[in-house]
């Protein structure tokens, strides 16, 4: 490698041709320079190493991996200064108890973010969170950190949200008559399209059945998951009659470019963000995971009787293709999608503090 250095640098100003052409040399490249380094890593660096080599390795257009590096190192900022405000904030500063973790803070922030940028990768993804948030202890401190962190990530998820990134995805793949949309995105779109609570119900008694749980933790769990997805589709709807979010559909039509746009499914006649599958979907399967595990759980389910089942071999991967489906869709941007988890998965956790076991 006659110019290692050039190269590198070349790559850390997000330049993906080269990746399309020599995918291998990049990878090799970024593990060369951060091996060789003497530096201790933090939290901060450990998400900006793997950002960079996750972002390469999905060889995305030019220009989409410098604006998700932005956004992520924006929301770990974000979350960080908010807990020790030595600076003044991108935005606004979140309201930081004493205490709260600020390394769990900052690795909550950066997955969120780049999760929400690569769906595909999200299982993957929270678990290099967990692996890099090991060490911190089970604390309210942890949490109290972990929320802030999310928090951060959806203000610049949504902050980012009208700078046209998500726009010509949702055009491109969510259009009746798309031609890049593939035959499985399109079913999964049309699997996807009824209410959220009827298939995650659906997913609740097969797990209650497969664990032969008695009576009193059979009403708990099934309790529980509905206790969620009630206050889940709450909290998205008082958002969403808050800030009154164009469908996507309103949006690419009067961006003057394609006044004819038509979503592949029919649009829902209330504002788009945040994504009320997606917290639904989030909360339900935040509260099965905590009862029955995160682990694989194989299990099928359909949401209709004219639809065909589909087989998952965990609550999470229901969970994420749910979301991605409504892009498919052309109903939602990626960016409400990220931020109907996060509060989906809010609500479960909160949910999770009622009917709790007697000491």
């Amino acid at each position: 490698m006659k110019h290692p250095r050039r190269i590198f640098l070349h790559l850390a100003a997000g330049a993906t041709a080269l990746t399309y052409l020599y995918p291998g040399l990049i990878c090799a490249a970024i593990a060369f320079f951060v091996t060789q380094s003497p530096a201790r890593a933090d939290i901060i660096t450990e998400w900006n190493q793997t950002a960079v080599t996750t972002l390469v390795q999905a060889q995305l257009p030019t220009g989409a991996p410098t604006r998700a590096l932005a956004m992520l190192h924006a929301a770990m900022f974000e979350a960080v200064n908010s807990i020790d405000p030595q600076f003044h904030p991108y935005k606004a500063s979140i309201d930081a108890p004493k205490g709260a973790s600020a390394a769990a803070a900052a690795s909550s922030a950066a997955y969120r973010v780049l999760a929400a940028v690569l769906p595909a990768q999200a299982s993957t993804l929270e678990g290099r969170h967990k692996v890099l948030t090991a060490g911190i202890p089970e604390s309210a401190d942890r949490a109290a950190g972990i929320l802030i962190g999310e928090k951060a990530a959806a203000a610049i998820l949504a902050l980012r949200a009208n700078d046209g990134a998500d726009l010509g995805e949702v055009k491109a793949l969510g259009e009746k008559d798309s031609a890049i949309r593939t035959k499985a995105q399109t079913d999964i779109a049309r699997y996807h399209a009824p209410p959220g609570f009827i298939v995650w119900n659906s997913i609740a008694r097969h797990a209650v059945q497969a664990k032969a749980l008695d009576l009193v933790n059979s009403a708990r769990a099934m309790a529980l998951v509905n206790f969620g997805i009630s206050d889940a589709v709450s909290a998205i709807f008082d958002a969403k009659y808050t800030y009154n979010a164009w469908r996507p559909v309103t949006a690419i039509r009067a961006s003057g470019s394609a006044s004819g746009w038509t979503a592949l499914l029919p649009e829902p006649m209330h504002p788009e963000y945040p994504c009320a599958h997606c917290g639904v979907g989030a909360a339900a399967s935040t509260v099965l995971q905590r009862l029955f595990g995160s682990g694989p759980f194989p299990f099928s389910a359909t949401a209709a009787p004219d639809v065909a089942p589909r087989a998952f071999g965990r609550f999470r991967e229901f969970e994420e293709e749910e979301a991605i489906s409504r892009i498919y869709a052309g109903v939602h941007f990626r960016w409400s999608n990220a931020v109907g988890e996060i509060v989906g998965k809010q609500v479960g956790e909160k949910v999770l503090e009622a009917l709790k076991p007697k000491s």
